[in-house]
């Protein structure tokens, strides 16, 4: 793979490079990514290869359900982007951003240390379904709404990965195995799912670990998240994962074999009398987590397929 390192650039390449991105920027209704875009064009060139293309296609410009080529610089070499549902995107802020159906996503995958700069790239995936409940308002969720708060205290209208006001902080009541949990999402048999949720440590009181175990499997399947390692020290019957945000959010995943079961019952617990500032619960069937889906009331939403 090609690298994004900074060259000496010659005052022929300059040329080339200002002509592709002005030509490309005019086409396009929406224009991002340049500095990682200019870099790539300009090793292109140096290790010529820029002028052997025919077609170059960046995550850089974009218009309604068309991702636009550098090269050859006409709507012949641009890419038709088909998707008939909305989904979501980490943006160049490391936010997440909601993107319209039959829009090319330009995704910013965080790096291991968080950072989201020159590591952009269009973003496309298969169809999946989440099946959690409410994932986005914990006041919703079955085992952590007041009604049936389950030993932990919640307060609502923390930052969320948007940027906006609607994550949660659970806190462990000191002295109970209190856990919270959004429902017992509905599953098939004998395949794999991967559970996810977007957590971030508070200011005080933060709790150093989270413990995630689907109790309606035999046998149980778990992972616990210890965040000053930044680490998973439990994997049993399960295997964790986990991405890095620049606004403080890690997204935890689980991925289990669902076995018989027609549900799943996942607790999340803090250590005791600790918080974490939760949101964006996803539960999807599959072997790895794929981005956001929001499930704003009951039943499924499902991000149909790009291509």
């Amino acid at each position: 793979m090609l690298g994004l390192g900074v060259s000496v650039i010659c005052a022929a390449a300059v040329d080339t490079l200002h002509a592709l991105l002005s030509a490309v920027k005019a086409r396009a209704t929406t224009y991002e990514n340049e500095s990682a875009t200019a870099a790539l064009i300009d090793e292109l060139k140096s290790e010529g290869i820029l002028d052997k293309a025919t077609i170059l296609t960046t995550p850089t410009a974009h218009s309604d359900a068309v991702l636009h080529s550098l090269k050859d610089g006409t709507s012949a070499g641009d890419f038709d982007v088909s998707s008939d549902t909305d989904a979501t995107r980490v943006n160049e802020n490391g936010l997440l951003e909601d993107i319209a159906a039959n829009q090319p996503r330009i995704n910013y995958e965080p790096s291991a240390s968080g950072v989201v700069a020159n590591n952009a790239h269009v973003l496309l995936e298969p169809a999946r379904t989440n099946d959690a409940n409410y994932s986005q308002n914990a006041s919703e969720w079955v085992w952590g709404k007041d009604s049936n708060a389950n030993n932990t205290t919640r307060v609502d209208s923390q930052t969320d990965p948007y940027g906006g006001t609607s994550a949660s902080q659970f806190t462990r009541d000191s002295g109970t195995s209190g856990w919270f949990a959004n429902a017992n999402n509905t599953t098939g048999s004998a395949v794999d799912y991967t559970h996810s949720i977007f957590v971030k440590q508070p200011a005080s009181n933060a709790s150093d670990t989270i413990n995630m175990k689907n109790v309606s499997t035999s046998p149980q399947s778990q992972v616990t998240f210890t965040f000053s390692s930044e680490s998973f020290t439990t994997e049993s019957n399960a295997t964790g994962s986990f991405e890095k945000f620049p606004n403080g959010y890690y997204r935890l995943s689980m991925t289990f074999a669902n076995g018989s079961a027609s549900s799943a019952q996942v607790r999340h617990t803090l250590d005791d009398g600790e918080a974490l500032i939760v949101f964006g619960i996803q539960h999807e069937e599959g072997s790895y987590p794929t981005s956001y889906i929001p499930n704003l009331t009951t039943g499924q939403t499902t991000r149909a397929a790009e291509t």
